[in-house]
């Protein structure tokens, strides 16, 4: 009785001078980040947590300062109108190169997060199969396209695929488009071999090969949902804040899917 009594006397004393229960909650910077070396800088997503009674919740910040830096260079990136919360280097002068360093600071009302990241060399492709494939759509899949690279200590790598927006759908007589599964984590070794049915189109498709830090390279895909909790409870590199700040390089191979 007399517990219950100090917790409602508690709750009186802040109401009345004005205080909210929920600025009693945990808060903190969240920053969201993969830089690409020798690409435009985009994309950098900046959030503020809210942490209350052990569930997250998150809220893009779109008037938050954010310098990024490398080379020697430091720029303030601008807020994307197109994305609330994402942040870009709208004048395009910061140059991001392989083998060097990059740092993240950001400000926002009281707050400050910063982190910094190593980009890594290039990968060197050392062999690559013909890259123009005559698929028959009576195959029930065999390989059709092979790549190998050099592995760089404390790397790993991860495949995306851009196929052609509005290609002819290759009309398979069995399940296809397969790609997405089958390099939905980073691919081990050296090298790699594609599948016919793991194409949807006929056309050009971009295979790139990202190089990335292997601390974090199983957050690829999840790297930029900003509300992502095995983000928040997985990985965190952001000193005064929470979230993720990573750079990679990028190898780019082109592949045209013809008919037989």
């Amino acid at each position: 009785m007399v517990r219950c009594l100090t917790y409602c006397l508690v709750f009186l004393l802040l109401s009345c001078k004005g205080v909210n229960v929920d600025d009693l909650a945990e808060t903190e910077l969240a920053v969201y980040a993969l830089i690409i070396a020798n690409e435009p800088v985009k994309n950098v997503r900046v959030n503020y947590l809210t942490t209350l009674n052990g569930v997250k919740t998150g809220e893009p910040i779109v008037d938050a300062n954010v310098f990024l830096s490398a080379q020697g260079v430091e720029v303030e990136l601008s807020p994307d109108p197109t994305s609330p919360g994402s942040y870009y280097d709208e004048a395009g002068v910061l140059d991001v190169l392989p083998n060097t360093t990059v740092s993240i600071r950001v400000e926002y009302k009281t707050k400050r997060a910063t982190a910094s990241a190593a980009v890594p060399d290039e990968t060197e492709i050392v062999s690559v199969s013909a890259s123009t494939i005559p698929v028959d759509e009576l195959s029930l899949g065999q390989p059709v396209f092979s790549v190998l690279w050099t592995q760089q200590p404390g790397f790993s790598h991860v495949l995306t695929l851009d196929e052609p927006p509005g290609g002819a759908v290759i009309p398979f007589t069995v399940p296809s488009g397969l790609f997405s599964a089958q390099y939905r984590l980073p691919v081990p070794g050296q090298g790699t071999t594609l599948y016919d049915v793991d194409f949807t189109y006929y056309g050009i498709h971009t295979l790139s090969i990202i190089t990335i830090d292997a601390n974090y390279d199983a957050l690829f895909f999840s790297a930029f949902d900003a509300l992502d909790q095995r983000v928040n409870n997985e990985f965190d590199n952001v000193e005064g804040g929470a979230g993720f700040f990573g750079a990679a390089t990028r190898s780019i191979i082109e592949i045209e899917i013809i008919e037989i």
